[in-house]
């Protein structure tokens, strides 16, 4: 009897503190105004990436910004303006758009996007990849401070 109720008093623990901890998804809905600039700012990194405006991209990204390939690299800031200027992005399309938000302050999007186009000379199969961009409002300003894409698999 003991070992049940020791055994149920730290599940009810673990479950009051998981439930205020601040890794936990709060049930908090952007207003459609901020969820509606998150979607613009993804779109306005692709198209200054077509532009080949790397100056513009570095004005979207947090001064802290990581990102993840799926082949595994891990790039900061810094590096990733200088490895994401071998694209030669000519098109993009974003489908299935969802902005999951954690507060008021700290929202994701999630997303397929199909590139077009080639990336240190080599043309970029046409094979979907899923990315995941987190983002962050500071100064009362959404900066993307986190992205990671995933090949889709066939």
């Amino acid at each position: 009897m003991k070992i049940v109720k020791r055994h149920a008093m730290a599940v009810i623990l673990s479950a009051v503190a998981l439930l205020g901890s601040p890794f936990t998804a709060i049930a908090t809905e952007l207003s459609q105004t901020d969820q509606a600039a998150l979607i613009q700012l993804e779109k306005q990194a692709w198209d200054v990436a077509k532009q080949k405006n790397w100056q513009a991209y570095n004005h979207l990204l947090s001064q802290d910004f990581v990102w993840i390939d799926d082949s595994g690299v891990l790039l900061g800031r810094e590096p990733f303006l200088k490895y994401i200027a071998d694209l030669d992005l000519t098109d993009y399309a974003m489908e299935g758009v969802k902005v999951t938000t954690f507060n008021n302050n700290v929202a994701m999007l999630t997303y397929k996007v199909i590139l077009r186009g080639k990336s240190g000379g080599h043309v970029i199969p046409p094979t979907p990849s899923y990315i995941g961009s987190e983002y962050l409002r500071r100064g009362g300003h959404w900066v993307n401070v986190f992205t990671q894409t995933t090949a889709a698999k066939q």
